[in-house]
């Protein structure tokens, strides 16, 4: 009985989605990637999965628009009546892995071409990246997910600010989805400042070794189909290009058809910017 009314509700949830009326776009820029609260206290992973499923224009499967609901309904049927029954931690580095991947498959099948990617790839590393790791990361366009503390407290890397005769050394920029008080904040007892509330700017190695940075999840890009490459072509940080190409009708930039199409992949971003270059 229980399992048949899960199904009703995930139809009926589908048929809302899918005749509901979508804002949400992927952002062009990693910096432009908002800091959003974890809903309960062991969901940090989970608001850094939201954080990276909004970057990249993915939909929320929730009827309710909640997105951490729906991506914690994916933990076990329970969750699609009442998504509180699971209120747990990661516990394991692949249950992340699995959530970047298998999560965007399922907005796709409910929301349609509203949600065009297909799977989130990511690499897990039981370590720290080092400042030229974290700075190749960013320059790619990629957001890292930092594990840390004792307890592997789960935020997100969005952006590093350069070397500046002001700073001793580069600052990372933070989206931690933890709500802290304003009178027990790690990120300000470490020397860094929030830019805004749950985003914070902190010297590297200030968040190595007073945030104790454990481990971290890399290459997180989206891969797609070719039925979708346009779109995700489009939402690239170079994406403007593609657009003046487009314009023109210039389809040929559309190099990306016989690549994995994703944001960070050098080579299909060589392919079109040669092409679309304005002289």
């Amino acid at each position: 009985m229980k399992q048949s009314i899960c199904i009703i509700l995930i139809i009926l949830c589908s048929f809302i989605i899918n005749n509901k009326l979508y804002s949400q776009s992927s952002d062009l820029f990693l910096s432009d990637i908002k800091p959003v609260h974890q809903e309960t206290g062991l969901w940090c992973w989970v608001a850094c999965g939201e954080m990276i499923f909004r970057y990249y224009g993915i939909c929320s499967i929730n009827c309710s628009n909640d997105m951490q609901c729906g991506i914690i309904s994916l933990v076990k049927p329970d969750c699609n009546l009442n998504c509180l029954n699971c209120v747990e931690p990661a516990f394991s580095a692949q249950r992340i892995v699995n959530m970047l991947r298998e999560y965007p498959k399922v907005a796709r099948n409910v929301c349609g071409t509203a949600s065009p990617l297909t799977t989130i790839k990511s690499n897990f590393w039981n370590k720290p990246l080092t400042l030229l790791e974290t700075k190749n990361e960013i320059d790619l366009d990629r957001p890292i997910i930092a594990g840390i503390g004792k307890n592997n407290h789960a935020v997100l890397i969005i952006d590093y600010s350069p070397l500046e005769l002001d700073r001793k050394e580069v600052s990372l920029i933070i989206n931690d989805p933890y709500p802290y008080s304003e009178y027990e904040n790690p990120y300000i007892e470490a020397g860094g400042e929030e830019k805004e509330i749950g985003q914070y700017v902190i010297y590297y190695s200030d968040f190595v070794n007073k945030l104790f940075w454990q481990t971290s999840f890399s290459g997180i890009e989206p891969t797609t189909h070719y039925d979708f490459a346009k779109y995700v072509c489009y939402n690239d940080w170079r994406g403007r290009c593609l657009k003046r190409c487009l314009e023109k009708n210039n389809f040929d930039c559309l190099h990306c058809r016989d690549l994995e199409c994703s944001p960070s992949n050098l080579k299909f971003k060589e392919s079109y910017l040669n092409l679309c270059d304005d002289k």
